[in-house]
């Protein structure tokens, strides 16, 4: 892909709000992962954790108690 193939594909680029409720595919959600973690940051260090939480139970709960869900660690 060239340099100005990367750019019409970025500035066609569009924020959804809405969402079909329908389970992303582990294919394409690990596509999406490797693509954080290739995202630059300062001296390359990378110092973030992506965390996938798909039972949308626990996700509820986690919005529900007040905490945004990147700040709160439950292993149950």
């Amino acid at each position: 892909m060239s340099g100005e193939e990367l750019l019409k594909i970025m500035q066609k680029r569009r924020s959804v709000r809405s969402y079909s409720g329908e389970a992303v595919p582990m294919e394409k959600l690990n596509l999406i992962l490797q693509a954080g973690m290739m995202a630059p940051s300062g001296r390359a260090i990378r110092p973030w954790e992506l965390i996938v939480i798909r039972d949308k139970q626990k996700l509820e709960k986690m919005w529900a108690s007040g905490k945004a869900p990147w700040k709160v660690w439950d292993n149950d």
